[in-house]
């Protein structure tokens, strides 16, 4: 599986960098001291049980969505954590944009992101599941995924996501998204929850716990983030298709509505 990043320069104070975390706000906003006992930079720890494929594969099957509670190791999530704070201190987040062209509207969408690039064991870790995860749903589900494009989010307090598809019309190369929770001891009060809709409904309310796995059919299931009352970090990720395949797919579409 290849790893899409995008290399982005470093951000300066007039750039529009995320806003650091006040130290005493670290804690209880989520972030994880270097003394965390949670924290394991073994290399070689697993990152996924192996049962852990099952109910995905049937919740797509009946649904084309599901909510995974407790998907992934405690010690993944607080190596991840970690490294997403550290960089945010860093000014290494950069503002996200809305659309193919990436456009800043913070009113739409008030998150902070940097793209995974397998450069650190706690990213390899995470990347080596959502490989083992793309091989299951291809051999089962015929989906032919090629690639996966993923990106740490933070979200300020305030900030959340408008209701979108993550499959735009004009580059439906996004077939199937995933997004993976980062946030101890997180609360209803504390907002920031994703609503996933089925038409003007709200079918689903998902707390942004640590641990837990979001994951739906990107072009088939609209959601949104709702506006943070606290820190809030996860690992926003698409599975994509090659280019050929997304041409074929329309094509065969135009010819059963024709």
């Amino acid at each position: 599986m290849r790893v899409l990043c995008v290399g982005r320069p470093p951000l300066t104070q007039n750039a529009g960098q995320a806003p650091k975390k006040p130290d005493n706000q670290r804690a209880a906003d989520g972030a994880v001291p270097p003394e965390d006992p949670a924290m394991s930079h073994n290399p070689n720890l697993p990152a996924l049980p192996p049962d852990r494929l099952e109910p995905v594969l049937a919740a797509l099957r009946a649904s084309g969505w599901g909510v995974f509670p407790d998907f992934f190791a405690p010690e993944l999530m607080a190596d991840l954590r970690h490294e997403l704070w550290g960089r945010a201190e860093q000014d290494q987040l950069r503002p996200a944009g809305v659309g193919k062209e990436g456009q800043r509207l913070s009113a739409v969408r008030g998150d902070y992101i940097r793209w995974l690039n397998g450069a650190t064991p706690p990213q390899r870790r995470f990347l080596a599941a959502m490989e083992a995860l793309r091989l299951r749903v291809n051999r089962e589900l015929l989906l032919g995924l090629e690639d996966l494009e993923c990106h740490f989010a933070h979200y300020p307090p305030g900030a959340g996501y408008a209701r979108h598809l993550d499959s735009f019309d004009s580059n439906n190369l996004r077939r199937l998204t995933v997004v993976a929770y980062l946030n101890p001891q997180w609360t209803p009060a504390d907002g920031g929850q994703m609503r996933i809709f089925d038409g003007e409904a709200v079918i689903a309310e998902v707390q942004p716990r640590s641990g837990a796995l979001v994951c739906f059919i990107s072009e088939e299931i609209a959601h949104e983030v709702v506006a943070t009352q606290r820190h809030r970090a996860s690992i926003a990720g698409w599975f994509r298709v090659r280019p050929l395949t997304a041409q074929a797919d329309a094509l065969g579409g135009q010819v059963l509505a024709g």
